[in-house]
């Protein structure tokens, strides 16, 4: 026997409950509808026979009463039919009134019969003492051709016969029920079972999302709850598979991030300590090496403040609940105050910057501050990594800013890579930088709903495109 769940059991047992109570309402139901029209019909059967014979007697009426007078139920004829018919039948005429027989009737039996004599056919359903059981009686007028009432025919017949056939339908019934009941609770059990079979594997596949593994799918194709459900698990799975990868990310990431601070700052912290165990050691005693050791610690501080500045700065950015100072203002503006705060840095290399645009205001909600370095950054770059006497453009067309410089460029894989923390391309002129700009401006274009992407080739250029 295959093996059943709880709730494929629990579904079962509900699905038999079900059953018995149908079975019962069904038997109830059935016995009374077959006992109230067996009884019926038996009804119906008994008076069409009393109606014969109540007929037979008529026609037969003259040949009685020359044999036997008024006395019509002494004849042999009453005790034939009751032969022929197989029912009790009782011939009552006016002579049949003085006898103990009759006087020994029920009352209201009497009473039925009189009514007969005027002509009123009846029918009486009572407990019979000699029958020890109820008695059926059926009682139809004996008619001559003037119309005259006779006589009156009595058919009896016990329910008890009736009762039998009752019973043996009934019988018939429990019967079917109990077999229709064996056959709904096996075909209830494979159901169930069928049923079930969906939600136990969704719970092997809960248990495994459970233990981490986000790989496992329910692949249950059902257009209904289960289905649904089934397919919420597998949605909710690529979501955690999604969340771990991710997560995963940015544990390297939290990792590499930790490594490119230590190393970071190490560079200057040692070279500052050596300079200060020269000087206290006295291994540096010429006034010019002295200055160029303060030198050397004054700069390699002035880094480790910056990168610290930075650190700080990308740290707040990256804070969603650290509010930004957003105002009313004209993007459009904003870029022209970049572009000239630009101009003063690339005058040193004699780089030339335009720009062009489509329209003179933008309006939007941001912090002024924040937008002008970020622009400010990709200026930097631009100028840092581009060539004496080349050119930079900046459009502003269609709410998409591009920057575009004629430099050295990059490779695919750093330009994949430029906006996160720490990574420097290994350029000589980008040998102080803390690898953070991008990364703060990336944060920036973030909390204001900015979209940014860069583009760059080797020997060619970069283009930083800002999407408004």
């Amino acid at each position: 026997m295959f093996h059943l769940s709880k709730i494929a059991r629990r579904l079962s047992l509900y699905f038999g409950v079900l059953l018995i109570i149908f079975a019962l309402v069904i038997g109830v139901a059935f016995y009374h509808q077959l006992k109230t029209h067996t009884i019926n019909l038996r009804k119906q059967e008994m008076q069409a026979t009393a109606q014969r014979m109540a007929e037979v007697i008529s026609d037969n009426l003259t040949v009685l009463e020359f044999y036997h007078g008024p006395a019509i139920a002494n004849s042999r004829l009453s005790t034939y039919l009751d032969n022929v018919t197989q029912e009790h039948v009782w011939v009552v005429d006016p002579t049949t009134k003085d006898k103990e027989n009759y006087k020994r009737l029920p009352k209201h039996i009497k009473q039925k019969i009189e009514e007969a004599f005027q002509g009123h056919k009846f029918m009486v359903q009572d407990y019979s003492e000699r029958y020890k059981d109820t008695v059926l009686t059926v009682g139809t007028p004996v008619v001559d051709r003037l119309g005259k009432v006779r006589a009156v025919v009595l058919l009896h017949a016990p329910i008890e016969g009736i009762q039998t056939a009752v019973y043996n339908g009934l019988k018939i019934l429990l019967f079917s029920i109990v077999i229709a009941f064996i056959l709904g609770a096996i075909l209830s059990a494979f159901m169930a079972r069928w049923f079930t079979k969906p939600l136990a594997k969704m719970q092997v596949i809960a248990e495994k999302l459970g233990n981490e593994d986000y790989q496992a799918r329910c692949e249950i194709n059902q257009d209904d709850e289960v289905g649904s459900l089934a397919n919420t698990l597998d949605t909710l799975a690529v979501r955690l598979d999604a969340a771990k990868q991710q997560r995963e990310r940015l544990e390297t990431m939290r990792k590499q991030f930790v490594a490119n601070i230590t190393h970071e700052l190490r560079t200057p912290l040692t070279v500052i300590l050596a300079s200060l165990e020269a000087l206290k050691l006295g291994v540096i005693s010429e006034k010019t090496e002295i200055e160029n050791a303060y030198g050397s610690m004054y700069k390699e501080g002035m880094f480790a403040k910056a990168l610290i500045t930075d650190l700080l700065e990308l740290s707040k950015l990256q804070n969603q609940d650290f509010p930004l100072e957003k105002t009313q203002l004209n993007f459009v503006e904003v870029i022209k105050d970049a572009v000239e705060s630009g101009k003063k840095l690339a005058r040193e290399k004699n780089i030339t910057i335009s720009f062009e645009t489509d329209v003179e205001e933008l309006p939007m909600q941001g912090d002024m501050r924040r937008l002008h370095q970020m622009l400010l950054t990709f200026l930097t770059n631009a100028i840092k990594f581009s060539d004496a006497g080349t050119s930079i453009e900046i459009n502003f067309k269609e709410r998409n800013l591009t920057i575009t410089d004629h430099g050295c460029g990059m490779n695919k894989e750093a330009a994949e890579h430029a906006f996160e923390s720490f990574y420097k391309s290994h350029d000589e002129r980008n040998k102080e930088g803390s690898g953070l700009g991008l990364a703060i401006a990336r944060s920036i274009a973030d909390r204001h709903g900015l979209v940014l992407t860069l583009t760059s080739a080797e020997a060619i250029g970069t283009t930083v495109r800002v999407v408004v």
